[in-house]
């Protein structure tokens, strides 16, 4: 509300006029120097597509039995009860895309150790892919002895240097060897099929050019590392590392077992991610949002015919 004040003032008469002056009050209970977006910026269409205002925790749901598989059979046939538990609180579905394993727990349904690897392996490669990681990680298992973990970098420095017996190498900044992109053909073709610069008009140009438009250099992906191509000669070290990563470990791939190994960590990283289960948590609470939670609101989970 405005304040009203009366203060005496001259007139042309010499009367004095009753003058009303105005305070304004702070909007909102606002700072000096602090700014209160507008209304229309609060529901701007851009929040609305982003989902910003809309990503809100998860309710689990209740499950007030566990139901625990223990064989693929067993899956196929309680797969009629997991959509039935699916369509009772249909909002959770959304988690089965950060991990399906602790999504079906939160549904109630409990797998075995052997089922939550064939699950994850399942729908985190293609079969293709999927043949190969088996077949690597069964040879591996059978020339070492233990579950090969390559994409851990103190793992892969104990198969370099101490099970193979391999002298370190200097690798300083030097990158693996990669294969051309699919399209590589295609771009080199257009690009010289570009048009050379030629002037529009018949005067000399009066600015110099300043700047060239070219093509990005394809990035390095580990999906397009080239394990056929020759390691480089290189020098000595003076001492072992405790860590290599795939990439570095794909200099020492002139053993026979650490390509296996290398490949094999090549697979994984190319695998769709799923999330662990502090990860997990943090997506059912909201704390952090990502593609799925932002725009997907729910998954169907159909029911499987038992062979």
């Amino acid at each position: 509300m405005a304040k009203k004040d009366t203060q005496p003032a001259a007139g042309k008469s010499g009367k004095k006029k009753s003058v009303k002056a105005t305070e304004t009050k702070p909007k909102n209970d606002e700072k000096p120097g602090s700014y209160d977006p507008p209304a229309q910026a609060k529901t701007s269409p851009l929040n609305s597509l982003t989902g910003a205002s809309r990503v809100v925790p998860v309710l689990r749901p209740n499950t007030a039995e566990i139901i625990t598989i223990t064989s693929h059979r067993e899956l196929a046939v309680r797969s009629k009860d997991i959509e039935a538990r699916v369509a009772e609180s249909p909002e959770f579905s959304v988690m089965f895309l950060a991990n399906p394993v602790l999504a079906l727990e939160a549904y109630g349904i409990k797998l075995s150790r052997e089922l939550q690897h064939h699950v994850l392996s399942s729908l985190r490669h293609p079969p293709v892919l999927r043949k190969r990681r088996e077949a690597l990680e069964a040879r591996l298992e059978e020339e070492l002895g233990e579950t090969a973990q390559p994409t851990t970098p103190e793992w892969m420095a104990n198969l370099v240097f101490e099970i193979r017996k391999m002298e370190p190498r200097q690798i300083g900044k030097r990158e693996p060897a990669y294969r051309a992109p699919l399209n590589a053909a295609s771009i080199e073709r257009l690009q010289k099929a570009r048009p050379k610069g030629a002037s529009r008009y018949g005067s000399d140009k009066r600015l110099p050019v300043r700047f060239t438009l070219q093509l990005e250099k394809p990035r390095s992906a580990i999906r397009r590392m080239d394990l056929d191509a020759d390691v480089p000669a290189l020098k000595k070290a003076t001492r072992k590392p405790a860590r290599l990563s795939v990439e570095e470990a794909w200099f020492y791939k002139d053993d026979p077992i650490v390509r296996d190994a290398v490949e094999l960590g090549q697979i994984m990283q190319r695998g769709f991610p799923f999330r662990t289960p502090a990860e997990f948590r943090k997506l059912e609470a909201a704390e952090t949002v990502d593609g799925f939670r932002r725009f997907i609101r729910n998954v169907r989970v159909k029911q499987v015919k038992a062979r």
